[in-house]
């Protein structure tokens, strides 16, 4: 007797444990294409207490349920637009969950932006002059669209730039759209000298440094001052600014100093410095 107690117990708990199935709502909507925001789809379905979620495959995107006499319907919370592209319904009831497979596009299309990029964003005359330019059209939702006379969504081709050293934009009124020509090597190493009476000695200018484009070596460029009194060689080093390096050194009665400039692998002629 007590074992037909503790089983009847047992199937009464399982019984009670045991998940409610409910059959799916029908989907009154004969295309798995909806356009966005929409006014309402309805679901025949004798039940009530459902909840609904558009999840798209960016996020979800709330709804709110409306019911009537045959089922309920579902309307989008924001009249906003959508990332458009591939999303499901989702119905749920207690631990029921059921999805419906669409295609969420925009009713309206906003206006279009044009975007245009530009790889690699810094070139230098002594590699490449070459970019990759890619263009495409994104509207207010951030959705690619097709061009109007290519009816493509990017245009691509491989241009070769001005080698004129600056800053550029690929789009004149966007900033984010810059680019970058920089200068060159110096090819040549022009050097001045001038004699400084009250202090003494030698004033050496090299410039203007240039690139073979004729561009002004970038400001910083190392400049080396290497000289020798035919005893000792001395090395001084300046930093170029605006396409000059300058330095001074000072000078003996009667020395003669042969000196050269190395930028990289650049080496002016040799001048000799003599005080009399």
């Amino acid at each position: 007797m007590k074992k037909s107690i503790y089983y009847i117990i047992f199937i009464v708990l399982l019984t009670a444990c045991k998940s409610k199935q409910f059959e799916k709502p029908i989907l009154l909507h004969n295309s798995t294409i909806v356009f966005m925001p929409f006014d309402s789809l309805a679901f025949q379905t004798p039940i009530k207490g459902w909840k609904a979620e558009l999840v798209s495959f960016i996020q979800p995107i709330p709804l709110s349920i409306g019911y009537t006499q045959n089922g309920f319907y579902i309307k989008q919370k924001t009249s906003t637009g959508v990332i458009e592209g591939s999303a499901q319904i989702c119905l749920s009831k207690e631990k029921t969950y059921f999805y419906y497979p669409i295609s969420i596009y925009n009713k309206q299309i906003p206006h279009f932006t044009k975007v245009e990029y530009r790889s690699p964003k810094t070139v230098n005359p002594d590699s490449s002059l070459v970019q990759q330019k890619i263009k495409h059209n994104i509207d207010y939702w951030r959705n690619l669209k097709k061009d109007s006379v290519t009816n493509k969504f990017f245009f691509e081709e491989i241009i070769v730039l001005n080698p004129k050293a600056g800053t550029y934009r690929a789009q004149e009124d966007k900033s984010l759209s810059s680019f970058y020509i920089q200068p060159g090597s110096c090819i040549q190493i022009p050097v001045t000298m001038n004699y400084n009476r009250a202090e003494n000695s030698y004033k050496l200018i090299a410039g203007p440094l240039k690139d073979k484009h004729n561009n002004m070596v970038a400001d910083g460029t190392k400049a080396a001052f290497i000289y020798t009194d035919g005893i000792t060689n001395y090395r001084m080093e300046s930093s170029s600014l605006n396409g000059f390096a300058t330095t001074s050194i000072p000078a003996e009665t009667g020395e003669e100093i042969s000196l050269v400039v190395h930028i990289n692998e650049t080496v002016s002629s040799t001048i000799k410095l003599v005080h009399k």
